[in-house]
């Protein structure tokens, strides 16, 4: 495509798109000035050669002036569809009462539809902070400045892709399909709030490093010896885990929140305190304290082993809230009475103190005298996993269920089969307020539990992400209709004990 039939067709799409604001603007819909934030990001981005964010989508609350935000090159803009004095003065009083100018070198007044043909530099210059550079000249734009500034652009590849994304936005497809969804009340003007399922962690800024001095001979007779005295054969075969696990029984060493590579103990625990368990499981001479960062930078095979070390302290840090590792499974459910199982109910807090039943009983059909038998036992679980960004770590919270014999602790054999139907029956507002569950409980603590806090990990909440445009469910995604295929399936019920009151 020629350069000319580029900058044809973007200010063909533009002008379009303003006609369109002007449309829903006259008839009091504001919608799409919502939209237009978002639309216009990756224009402005290759316009500008910026990288801006909608500062609503970050809950930037804290700033009432600006829409769209790069923090990086300290520039901000304001996209209105009102052109008025009164409206670019209400903007410039909000930044300079935010004290935005701290943190923006720039700000830009996006007139949507069209500017006015001049503004007041004297009556806006008392609202400009002091050292600001603002003039309405300049950075008041509308859709003829930023036109103009496309036709400065010299390299057609990006010329090209401005087309496509302006023939992708405002094509008429495209405005057909937002005036159906205006129409039908798809797109609201409040943002709605999305939790991502992340919980931001905490964890030392050391991890401790040091050569084990286990003699593992010594621990494998130990072992056979005890098979004898059973009556059984010696073993030859034994994994480094297996017998880590019975030196740590001999000597009264409990807890998981470590790893062991190339005959190396890493743990958060503080092998340079003589007091700390674990040393006596090393050579103390060859300790070594690192920074964590340092450590997980270091390759992908350290970062892995860093997640390793963080699941263990995880472990750890979820026995004091009854919670037990299935290796097997690979996840973190609800532990139930090791003696007398049963049903298992806990209080917790989010917007207000509630019960929540975290390990339910399965009763098979009464017979014909009236009875009923335990099938199982039902327990809350999740399977967790973690992530990076940068230096900002998270754990991904991924719930499930997890199916015991009536004993309370071995797989049921109907696990397989009541999964399959909690998945065909769960619904995403189930599994939502699962995960708001679990990021309410592991993150919660009181004066007994601060006294008493796990050192080595912190489980924190995450702050929603206000997204815009608020979309409901049910227009999208309708409720689902479960029928049970088998007579296992027809033994489960919704877990109806979570709802929408007890964390808004």
């Amino acid at each position: 495509m020629k350069r000319k039939d580029c900058i044809d067709k973007i200010a063909k799409y533009l002008a379009r798109f303003v006609e369109e604001v002007k449309a829903y603007n006259s008839a009091n819909l504001y919608d799409i000035n919502i939209h237009a934030e978002n639309a216009l990001i990756p224009i402005f981005n290759l316009v500008f050669d910026l990288n801006l964010v909608n500062a609503n989508a970050l809950a930037k609350k804290n700033y009432p002036a600006v829409d769209l935000i790069d923090d990086a090159n300290r520039i901000a803009f304001q996209v209105t569809a009102t052109p008025t004095l009164d409206k670019i003065k209400g903007t410039l009083d909000r930044f300079q009462e935010n004290k935005l100018d701290e943190k923006y070198d720039t700000l830009y007044i996006y007139v949507l539809t069209e500017k006015q043909s001049s503004y007041s530099e004297t009556g806006l210059q008392p609202l400009i902070p002091d050292g600001f550079s603002f003039a309405a000249k300049d950075n008041i734009i509308d859709l003829g400045d930023l036109l103009q500034r496309i036709n400065y652009i010299q390299a057609l590849d990006k010329l090209e892709t401005l087309a496509r994304l302006c023939e992708h936005e405002f094509s008429d497809t495209q405005i057909e399909q937002r005036k159906k969804k205006f129409q039908a009340g798809y797109l609201k003007n409040e943002p709605e709030k999305l939790y991502l399922n992340f919980l931001p962690i905490a964890f030392p800024e050391a991890i401790y490093i040091a050569d084990l001095d286990v003699d593992f001979a010594t621990v494998k007779a130990r072992i056979n010896q005890r098979r004898i005295d059973a009556g059984m054969r010696k073993r030859t075969m034994f994994k480094q885990g297996e017998l880590l696990w019975d030196e740590m029984l001999e000597k009264k060493i409990y807890g998981n929140d470590f790893i062991t590579r190339e005959n190396k103990l890493i743990t958060f625990r503080d092998l340079y305190d003589s007091n700390e368990s674990l040393t006596r499981l090393i050579d103390k001479g060859t300790a070594t304290r690192i920074n964590t960062e340092e450590y997980y930078s270091q390759s992908n095979a350290y970062l892995n082993n860093f997640k390793h070390l963080l699941r263990q302290t995880l472990i750890e840090f979820c026995k004091a809230k009854g919670l037990q590792w299935i290796n097997a499974k690979e996840i973190l459910r609800f532990k139930n009475h090791k003696e007398v199982p049963n049903i298992k109910q806990i209080r917790w807090k989010g917007k207000k103190e509630a019960t929540k039943t975290v390990i339910f009983e399965m009763m098979s059909k009464k017979d014909k005298e009236g009875n009923s038998h335990i099938i199982c036992y039902r327990n809350m679980a999740f399977k967790p996993s973690f992530v990076n960004f940068g230096k900002d770590w998270y754990l991904v919270v991924n719930p499930t269920w997890s199916f015991t014999n009536p004993g309370g602790h071995y797989p049921s054999r109907f696990e397989e089969a009541y999964l399959s139907g909690l998945k065909r029956q769960e619904n995403n507002q189930a599994v939502y307020y699962q995960y708001r569950f679990f990021g309410y409980y592991l993150s919660y603590s009181d004066l007994f539990t601060e006294q008493n806090k796990y050192p080595h990990l912190a489980v924190n909440q995450l702050t929603p992400l206000n997204f815009i445009p608020k979309i409901e469910d049910e227009k999208w995604r309708p409720p689902k209709e479960f029928a049970p295929l088998n007579e296992r399936e027809a033994e489960l019920s919704a877990d109806k004990e979570l709802n929408n009151t007890l964390f808004e």
